[in-house]
């Protein structure tokens, strides 16, 4: 399952506009869930990594995916239009990045669901990947010995928030400062000045991020609102502004930035040698889709 991203952006100027559940306390490991964790926690102290931790959740959701598939006699990494992150949302894991594998065949055991995955290229660095620290297995078999397999690899996000100097509560703070860390990195390679969160900016970005959640709408105009609209209402005075937005499948600062940095609107943003100040913000729906906004801002002298 790979993550999705879908961006927008905007850059204004005065008088010229250019477009631009709680977890379980305990819970038992089935012989073949078992035997998949150990398997794969060998290929990763191979390779000096540190073991990924069973969580309830993830198996939650992975042993429901395995019987969907057991039932329905097909491997798919979808069902009834619900997809990985939906779920597992739904399960009350926040998902700062995740992975979904599955396999099926007659008599499959753990070892050998495991060689399958390891044998294609993706789905090895996957398992061999640093960014992920949990794991959960699904395992169940349909009337004929077809055995289905899912794995999930996860990353939880660090929901954390913080007030700002205004009052403003922000949520995933921490991914947000991520993302200003590595904006302002890209900004030192063109030999520019960092920009500074500004509280105001980071409110507009907030209520736009979240109301594009609600609306499940990537949008610079909601409910007849711009961007300058946004701002004026979060009491910033600009003589320049912009706006990136973004929707992806999960919270990834960098694969964000990156996104953002490989189109030329969204560049030219983070690039202006104008900005001088930037709010940052992200929220998430039911859906599990993640909306992010990055506001640019020159204050009026």
């Amino acid at each position: 399952m790979r993550p999705r991203i879908v961006l927008g952006s905007c850059l204004v100027a005065c008088f010229v506009t250019f477009v631009a559940p709680a977890q379980e306390a305990t819970f038992k490991l089935t012989r073949y869930e078992k035997a998949v964790v150990d398997l794969v926690n060998q290929l990763r102290q191979r390779e000096k990594l540190e073991p990924l931790t069973p969580d309830p959740r993830l198996f939650k959701v992975a042993r429901e995916h395995a019987v969907r598939m057991a039932k329905a006699r097909k491997l798919a990494h979808d069902f009834e239009g619900k997809k990985t992150p939906e779920r597992i949302l739904g399960a009350g894991y926040n998902a700062k990045d995740l992975w979904q594998q599955i396999a099926g065949g007659v008599r499959l055991d753990p070892r050998n669901a495991v060689a399958v995955w390891f044998r294609n290229q993706k789905e090895k660095e996957k398992i061999l990947s640093g960014d992920f620290k949990q794991i959960g297995v699904g395992v169940s078999a349909d009337s004929r010995g077809q055995i289905y397999y899912t794995q999930i690899l996860g990353a939880e996000a660090d929901e954390s928030s913080t007030p700002t100097p205004s009052g403003l509560t922000v949520p995933f703070a921490k991914i947000a400062e991520q993302v200003l860390e590595l904006t302002n990195q890209e900004r030192k390679q063109m030999k520019l000045p960092p920009l500074k969160m500004n509280p105001r900016l980071v409110e507009a970005a907030l209520k736009h991020s979240e109301n594009m959640a609600r609306q499940d709408k990537l949008a610079h105009v909601l409910d007849d609102k711009t961007p300058g609209d946004r701002i004026k209402e979060a009491g910033y005075q600009f003589a320049r502004y912009g706006e990136n937005v973004a929707y992806s499948s999960t919270i990834d600062a960098k694969l964000i930035v990156n996104g953002w940095m490989n189109s030329e609107g969204h560049r030219k943003n983070i690039l202006h040698k104008d900005f001088e100040e930037i709010g940052i913000a992200l929220a998430r729906n039911e859906k599990g889709k993640v909306y992010w906004t990055q506001v640019f801002g020159k204050p009026r002298k």
